[in-house]
C-alpha cells in the first residue's frame, strides 16, 4: 500500500498528491455516473417514442451498456482504498473508458454515430487528473480506436449493428478520412488545453497554499512576538472596547484576556481614553508632538498592589490602511520610580551628610562648654528657685541639642557593616523584651509575633538593634490608644531589585495605627522630616542607611487609618 504522503509526478505538471488523486479519481466515477445515468434517460425517452432507431438495435444492448458501466464503476469504488497505485488505477479507468466509447460509438452506427464527442469527457478527464501526459495518452487511444473502427467499417470488415441502415449513402473514403482527421485534432486540442488549465490551477493551489503556509508562519511568529514582548500590549477597536491582550499584560494586572474582552479600556485603565481623545482632537493629525507620548497612572491590582503604569499610544490600522483603533503599550514603571526616589534620596543623603560631619563636631564643642559652664554655675552660685529653674532648662536643652547632633552624627557618618555573625531571631526577641519594659511601649497595646524561618546575618549587633528599635518606635507612636504591633520573620520568595543570587530575609513590623499618606510615604525616609512635635526627623533616615549599607532595602506599605507595615530586606549568611 502506498502512504497517505505519496506523491505521484506527471510531465511538467510537478507532483500529485496521493490525497489529491484520491479525490480527483472519486469525481471521475461521479461524473462517469452522471453521464451514464443521463444516457440511460435518453434511450427511454427514444424507445417511448417508437424511434426507427430500435428497429434495426435491440435496446437491449443499451441497456446492458449502461448496466455493466454501473457495475464496473462500482467495482471501481470498491477497490478505491485498496489498490497500491492511484496514478495506474486512474489510467485504468479511463482507457477503459475510452474502449466503451469506441463500444458506444459501434452501436450506434459507427460512421454515421453522433456521440464521437463522448471522448472529448476521457480526454478531458485524463487531462484534469493526470495532466498532460494522461492527456496526450488517453487523446492517442482515443484516435487509434476511433480511427481503426471507422477503417475498419469502411473496409466493410466489421459492419455496425443494423449495417448500413442508419445512412442512405455509402461513406466516401475523403469522409472517413475527413472525419478521422477532424476528431482526432479536436482530441489533441482537448488534452493539451485541458492539461494546461489543470496545470495551472495546480500551480495557483500551490502557490496560494504556499501563501497560506507563509501567512500562518507569520501569523504564529506575530503572536509569538506579541505574546512574549516585555511590555504589556493592548488593542482597542473604534468604541474603546478591549479587542487584545498579550500575556505580559496580564501579568502586569492581573487580568486574564477572556475577562477584560469587550470591555471598555477606561473600566481597567481610568483615564486613558480622555488621554487619546486629547491627542486625536489636537490639530495636526491626531499626536501632536508638543503633548507628552507617555502617560502614567496608578492602577490598582486585585490583590491590592499598587503599580506605577507608562502608556503610550499609537493607531491601530487594517490592510488597507483605515485607522480601525488603537494600540496601547504600557509597562510596570513601578520600580524604576522606586529606584529614582531612592537615587534622589540618597543624593540628597551624601549631601546632608558632607555638611553634617563638619557642623555637628563644631557645634559639638560649644555644647559641653556651655554645658559644662552652666553645671558649675549651678553648683557654685547661690540663686533663687527661678534662677535654677532657668538653668535646669539650659542643661535640659543642650542635652536635647547633643543627643539630636549624636543621631546627626550617627547618620552622617558612613556605616561600616560588622562581620558578626547575628541569629536575627534571636536579636529580635531581645530588642522585643527591651521594648515592652520600655517608656515607649503602651501596655493596651497587643503584641503578636510570628517567626518563619530561622534566620541569620552579618553584620554589626548594634546597628541592627538600632534599626528595629527606630522601627518599634515609630510603630508604638503610631498607636496613641493601643492596637495591634505585629513583626514577622521569614525568607524572601522574590527578594529587592539587583540582589543577584543573594538570599534575603524579610522582617516586617506590621502597626494598626493612624497610617500615613502618600505625600508622607514618599518624604519619610528624608532627614529631620517629621509629624512629631518634638522628633528630631532622623530615625527612619538612620534606618534607611543603616539597612542600604548593608545592601539591602526597606519598603513602606500604608494607607490612612489603615495601619503601616515596614518590610525590612537583608542579605542572609551564607
Amino acid at each position: 500500500m502506498v502512504s497517505d504522503g505519496e506523491s505521484v509526478k506527471g510531465p511538467g505538471a510537478g507532483e500529485i498528491s496521493r490525497d489529491n488523486l484520491f479525490s480527483r479519481i472519486k469525481w471521475l466515477m461521479f461524473f462517469r455516473v452522471v453521464v451514464v445515468t443521463l444516457l440511460l434517460g435518453a434511450t427511454v425517452m427514444v424507445q417511448l417514442r417508437d424511434s426507427s432507431f430500435f428497429r434495426y438495435v435491440s435496446p437491449v444492448y443499451f441497456y446492458a451498456f449502461i448496466g455493466f458501466t454501473y457495475t464496473l464503476t462500482l467495482v471501481y469504488a470498491l477497490l478505491l482504498r485498496r489498490v497500491q497505485s492511484l496514478k495506474l488505477f486512474a489510467y485504468v479507468q479511463i482507457l477503459g473508458d475510452v474502449f466503451f466509447i469506441t463500444l458506444l460509438i459501434y452501436l450506434t452506427g459507427g460512421i454515421s454515430s453522433i456521440f464521437s464527442w463522448v471522448y472529448l469527457l476521457a480526454i478531458f478527464s485524463a487531462g484534469t487528473i493526470l495532466y498532460r501526459r494522461g492527456g496526450l495518452l488517453v487523446a492517442s487511444a482515443s484516435s487509434i480506436l476511433y480511427g481503426a473502427l471507422l477503417d475498419l467499417e469502411y473496409y466493410q470488415l466489421l459492419l455496425p449493428i443494423g449495417g448500413r441502415q442508419f445512412s442512405s449513402l455509402e461513406p466516401q473514403g475523403i469522409y472517413v478520412l475527413y472525419l478521422i482527421m477532424v476528431n482526432m485534432v479536436a482530441f489533441y486540442l482537448v488534452a493539451i488545453l485541458s492539461s494546461y488549465l489543470a496545470e495551472q490551477v495546480r500551480r495557483k493551489e500551490e502557490e496560494l497554499k504556499k501563501r497560506i503556509i507563509d501567512y500562518r508562519q507569520l501569523e504564529r511568529l506575530y503572536k509569538h512576538i506579541v505574546q512574549n514582548v516585555v511590555s504589556g500590549l493592548v488593542t482597542v477597536d473604534e468604541t474603546g472596547r478591549v479587542t487584545s491582550f498579550n500575556r505580559m499584560a496580564e501579568e502586569i494586572t492581573g487580568r486574564k484576556f477572556e475577562e477584560v474582552y469587550q470591555e471598555e479600556i477606561d473600566s481597567l485603565f481610568p483615564g486613558l481614553s480622555a488621554w487619546r481623545r486629547t491627542l486625536e482632537e489636537n490639530p495636526g493629525g491626531g499626536v501632536n508632538r508638543l503633548l507628552p507620548l507617555r502617560w502614567e497612572t496608578r492602577f490598582q491590582r486585585k490583590d491590592g498592589a499598587s503599580l506605577i503604569l507608562g502608556f503610550s499610544i499609537s493607531p491601530l490600522k487594517d490592510s488597507s490602511d483605515r485607522e480601525m483603533g488603537n494600540i496601547f503599550i504600557f509597562q510596570d514603571l513601578t520600580r524604576l520610580r522606586e529606584m529614582e526616589e531612592h537615587l534622589k534620596r540618597a543624593d540628597r543623603l551624601a549631601a546632608v551628610g558632607k555638611m553634617a560631619a563638619g557642623m555637628a563636631h563644631e557645634i559639638r564643642n560649644p555644647l559641653a562648654s556651655i554645658s559644662g559652664s552652666i553645671e558649675i554655675l549651678k553648683d557654685e552660685l547661690v540663686s533663687s528657685a527661678q534662677n535654677q529653674q532657668l538653668m535646669g532648662i539650659v542643661l535640659r536643652e543642650v542635652n536635647h541639642l547633643n543627643t539630636l547632633i549624636a543621631d546627626f552624627l550617627l547618620f552622617a557618618r558612613p556605616f561600616s557593616p560588622g562581620k558578626e555573625e547575628i541569629h536575627l531571631n534571636r536579636l529580635i526577641e531581645e530588642i522585643l523584651q527591651m521594648f515592652t519594659r520600655g517608656p515607649d511601649f503602651n501596655r493596651r497595646i497587643r503584641l503578636e509575633t510570628q517567626f518563619e524561618d530561622d534566620l541569620h546575618i552579618q553584620g554589626d549587633p548594634h546597628q541592627i538593634r538600632q534599626v528595629f528599635w527606630n522601627l518599634l518606635i515609630n510603630a508604638a507612636q503610631a498607636m496613641p490608644e493601643g492596637g495591634a504591633l505585629r513583626v514577622e520573620l521569614r525568607k524572601n520568595s522574590s527578594p529587592p531589585a539587583s540582589s543577584g543570587d543573594r538570599i534575603f530575609g524579610e522582617i516586617s513590623v506590621i502597626d494598626s495605627g493612624t497610617g500615613i499618606g502618600e505625600d508622607e510615604r514618599e518624604k519619610i525616609f528624608d532627614p529631620f522630616y517629621t509629624t512629631k512635635e518634638r522628633g528630631t526627623g532622623l530615625g527612619l533616615s538612620i534606618v534607611h542607611s543603616i539597612v542600604e549599607g548593608y545592601g539591602g532595602k526597606v519598603t513602606v506599605q500604608s494607607e490612612p487609618g489603615q495601619g503601616t507595615t515596614f518590610s525590612v530586606f537583608l542579605p542572609l549568611y551564607p
